[in-house]
């Protein structure tokens, strides 16, 4: 009898447990549900170059984009697409202002995400990477394997789009706007923010990792923030306070050369030139300041990536939704 009363139960239940799960993953007719990335997929079997394969991925849904990889499980997802042959990453290489294993900046090829984005989680073949790009082989396709190859952007490859969900089924408690749990959204830019400290001794590069592994729990390509109005400086600095109303320091989301207001770069790809708030005597120093903080004024300067701030350090990591 309980036997029977168990499996009446489940006839019962399982069909509002289906329903459920059905609205809180709901992809376009057509595309394939990652519910673990909260993301939608479609795989395109018509070969193209890789930026014709990007123009058809928005005319095919203005939410969607190329395949972006953040991590291992959403590489092995995308794998499954890789049946009938290579497809595209929406990642190539560029060159730029890089950190090096000596945690030093210098010039050369950052692999960048469409929206400019640094490329955070690979997967490269062996024999392929950074040093096999040049400027033949600037973009990235994955094999059958699920890793990653060096490629000539102008060969022809099948490809896969990728958006977010429809309409996810969340809790009130679970999101500010249009952000997850614990983020808080900023309506001028529709971004994501959160701030962290407690970690002593934090420097810009750990930072800089603090919001990739912030990213990788949210599915969202999260970097330190960058500014891009008067509004959004005060509104981080607000933000600061809430997390240490003592701070004396916040690091932000640039690199570049210590010897001009000008030739800096937000991580994220925002355009540094719309706005700054330089200190009038910064940016100064050595070469190797070459990271961006803003002080308790809400003036910038320039620091070293690889040592501490002296004083109380908040980080602030900032994404927005795709």
């Amino acid at each position: 009898m309980p036997q029977l009363l168990n499996f009446l139960y489940l006839l019962i239940t399982l069909p509002f447990i289906f329903c459920a799960h059905q609205n809180k993953y709901r992809c376009p007719t057509g595309w394939d549900i990652n519910g673990t990335a909260r993301r939608c997929y479609k795989l395109v079997n018509r070969p193209m170059p890789q930026i014709y394969a990007a123009k058809y991925c928005h005319a095919l849904d203005r939410k969607s984009k190329m395949v972006r990889i953040q991590d291992e499980a959403e590489n092995d997802f995308v794998r499954g697409y890789t049946y009938s042959g290579d497809i595209w990453l929406g990642a190539k290489a560029r060159f730029d202002i890089i950190d090096t294993k000596a945690e030093l900046f210098s010039p050369g090829l950052v692999l960048r995400w469409k929206n400019g984005k640094p490329v955070k989680y690979t997967n490269w073949e062996k024999q392929n990477g950074f040093n096999g790009m040049d400027k033949h082989h600037l973009c990235v396709v994955m094999n059958s394997r699920g890793k990653w190859v060096n490629a000539e952007c102008q060969k022809s490859a099948k490809f896969v789009c990728e958006r977010r969900l429809l309409d996810p089924l969340v809790s009130i408690d679970d999101i500010s706007g249009d952000c997850p749990r614990k983020w808080t959204n900023f309506p001028e830019t529709g971004g994501c923010y959160r701030s962290f400290t407690g970690v002593s001794n934090l420097t810009w590069l750990d930072a800089d990792k603090l919001c990739g592994d912030a990213g990788a729990a949210t599915k969202e390509d999260v970097a330190l923030a960058s500014i891009g109005s008067a509004a959004e400086n005060k509104f981080v600095m607000d933000l600061a306070r809430r997390r240490l109303p003592n701070w004396q320091h916040i690091f932000l989301g640039a690199i570049g050369d210590t010897k001009s207001k000008k030739h800096w770069d937000w991580v994220d790809g925002t355009n540094f030139s719309h706005y700054s708030n330089w200190d009038p005597s910064m940016p100064r120093g050595n070469h190797r300041m070459a990271a961006l903080a803003m002080r308790r004024s809400g003036k910038w300067q320039n620091t070293y990536a690889d040592r501490p701030l002296h004083g109380r350090t908040v980080v602030v990591c900032k994404f927005v939704p795709s």
